[in-house]
């Protein structure tokens, strides 16, 4: 098994992200096609690059700051954050449908 250790003792400086923030992000980052020049065909993903320069967090930088690698594992935690702002909007737009119906 495999395990990212989250355990609350081994962290400090605790924040919350916030939803909507997470969103935003989310929207910045362009998912893509591409073909691996190893060979592989058809894969699906991101550009550690454009990642980097919205969420470097979840990347490996080289010396020059610039992403080489992202940790989808970590997209994650970002994702979560982005599907509960859009709950929230929905809510808030099915508040407003059913006052309209009224």
């Amino acid at each position: 098994d495999y395990f990212v250790y989250s355990d609350r003792e081994l962290k400090t400086n605790i924040k919350p992200m916030t939803n909507e923030n997470a969103l935003n992000k989310v929207m910045k980052i362009d998912t893509v096609t591409y073909d691996m020049k190893s060979g592989k065909l058809n894969e699906i993903g991101f550009i550690a690059q454009d990642v980097a320069k919205v969420v470097p967090e979840i990347c490996a930088l080289d010396d020059n700051g610039e992403g080489r690698g992202i940790d989808y594992s970590r997209m994650s935690t970002l994702l979560v954050g982005a599907l509960k702002a859009q709950q929230e909007q929905i809510a808030q737009l099915k508040e407003i449908v059913a006052k309209l119906q009224k």
